[in-house]
């Protein structure tokens, strides 16, 4: 190889080198690297599926509120199983069951 070849291969391997450097400092170095973008994106992911759980958990929470405004058998029905609350003639026996 004759001196001009020489200084055109080490002007590429310079070349490669800065490119090969700036490449990994993209990668794993910088505030928006590769892997905290991967990083970033599955919790994205995983917040977007808490939201749409508490959506449709509130969706059914939402329903029972409306039948207790609604409807008032639905109520008593609450008010006496979760309360033990009783109308002023009864007597209310509490039996746990095993």
């Amino acid at each position: 190889m004759n001196a001009k070849g020489k200084r055109i291969l080490n002007k590429f391997n310079i070349c490669a080198t800065i490119v090969v450097a700036f490449s990994i400092y993209v990668i794993f170095i910088s505030d928006y690297n590769y892997l905290k973008i991967v990083e970033y994106d599955t919790e994205i992911k995983e917040l977007k599926m808490q939201i749409a759980a508490t959506r449709d958990s509130f969706k059914i929470y939402e329903k029972k509120l409306n039948a207790l405004d609604s409807d008032p058998e639905t109520l008593e029905k609450v008010v006496r199983e979760e309360y033990q609350m009783k109308r002023k003639n009864e007597d209310v026996y509490i039996v746990n069951e095993k």
